[in-house]
């Protein structure tokens, strides 16, 4: 079974086999990659956008998440968090 998968790739979507492949702490799925069955992709790294990874020896040559994506993560999870605590700072108990 395939799931879309859209966590960090700005509305596209990439592509996960849920019958056994995991996603490790910190990896970017860009645009339109797939990752297939028991596929393990490592912390911290980067499926690029159009990939295909049908075995795990793909999966372990992928690059590194680079310092720069790492930071704009940090910054677009700080900017959710505010938003979420403005939304609940203004929410009305009735």
């Amino acid at each position: 079974m395939i799931q879309k998968y859209s966590y960090d790739n700005w509305g596209k979507e990439a592509y996960i086999d849920k019958d056994g492949a995991i996603i490790g702490v910190g990896a970017f799925l860009l645009a339109n990659s797939y990752v297939g069955k028991r596929i393990e992709i490592p912390d911290f790294r980067l499926v690029p956008s159009d990939a295909v990874i049908l075995n795990q020896k793909q999966a372990d040559d992928l690059h590194p998440v680079s310092v720069e994506l790492e930071k704009l993560r940090k910054e677009i999870v700080q900017h959710n968090m505010r938003h979420c605590q403005q939304y609940l700072s203004k929410r009305y108990w009735y």
